[in-house]
């Protein structure tokens, strides 16, 4: 063999070892026990009993509930979790899942799609003092083919959003497959166009996606599995601005049954706010909560 050949065979089996050493690491994460428990704020009004979303905007703390509750905005007090006010949204709240803002306006995801037959996700735009709808953006997936009643058993529910380098990039609650596809969509287009959306990258977790959460450049994911165990999973942005090719780090925080269903998720500049809606089954029972863990307990 010549040697150039001889230096080409060795440059790909060094190329194969360092993909197979860097898959490895992002697959089997660092795991660490983290008991959600102990951080506590309050427990939640019941107008809140099923909070689906979460946004600190301004030192203030909005969140919202899930479908067949009222269109609504509610300003919470950070320390106490008690509701100061609420702001009504002329929209249906056909099934609200995710809440974000870009430092001035809010953002509300209309698009979980537990049943995976949806043919109307939106985003909205909206001003978080009056609530005005500013835009609307409706999507769908490439990789989606078809759309039909598969309940609980495909992969493009969605419950996740944050808004970064100018980007909403939405992230894929995966009852198939238990992982997470990233996808980003331009809050820039023109209200009301329908944007098909690519995946850009994806992840296997081992549990269901329910809010993300994101701080200067490290993402957070937080979910469960159908055991309802409780994981927050954290990434750092590599040079490309994925956040799944480098290893990271995967928190168990607890069962659901004293938790709550844990569904909501925001970053401040000292740490993470956490929201449970009330769990019920059979026999077990946990009331909705309001929990934050400070930067320095995920280190």
């Amino acid at each position: 063999m010549h040697s150039t050949d001889e230096n080409a065979m060795v440059k790909k089996i060094f190329l194969l070892v360092l993909f197979s050493f860097l898959y490895s690491c992002t697959s089997q994460p660092r795991e660490e026990w983290l008991k959600l428990k102990p951080y506590k704020i309050a427990s939640l009004e019941k107008e809140l009993k099923e909070i689906s979303g979460l946004f600190y905007l301004d030192s203030q703390l909005y969140a919202l509930n899930d479908g067949g509750n009222p269109a609504a905005l509610y300003r919470l007090d950070p320390g106490q979790g008690s509701v100061r006010s609420r702001v009504d949204i002329a929209e249906k709240n056909r099934d609200w899942e995710a809440l974000t803002g870009d430092g001035r306006f809010l953002y509300i995801g209309d698009f979980g799609n537990n049943w995976g037959n949806r043919k109307d996700l939106k985003i909205y735009k909206v001003v978080p003092e009056s609530g005005e709808i500013l835009r609307s953006f409706s999507f769908d997936f490439e990789e989606q083919k078809e759309i039909r009643d598969l309940p609980h058993a495909h992969d493009f529910d969605m419950e996740a959003m944050v808004f970064d380098k100018r980007m909403l990039h939405l992230f894929t609650k995966e009852w198939k497959s238990l992982g997470t596809s990233r996808y980003e969509l331009d809050p820039t287009m023109e209200s009301g166009l329908q944007q098909t959306l690519k995946r850009k990258e994806r992840i296997e977790l081992g549990y269901l996606v329910t809010d993300a959460a994101v701080h200067e450049e490290t993402l957070y994911l937080i979910g469960y599995t159908k055991k309802m165990e409780v994981y927050l999973s954290v990434f750092q942005r590599d040079f490309r601005g994925n956040y799944f090719s480098l290893p990271y780090k995967k928190h168990y925080l607890g069962l659901a049954s004293g938790l709550g269903q844990i569904e909501s998720l925001t970053a401040t500049e000292k740490g993470l706010y956490i929201a449970g809606e009330r769990f019920t089954y059979k026999f077990l029972s946990a009331e909705p909560m309001l929990y934050f863990v400070p930067f320095e307990k995920l280190r």
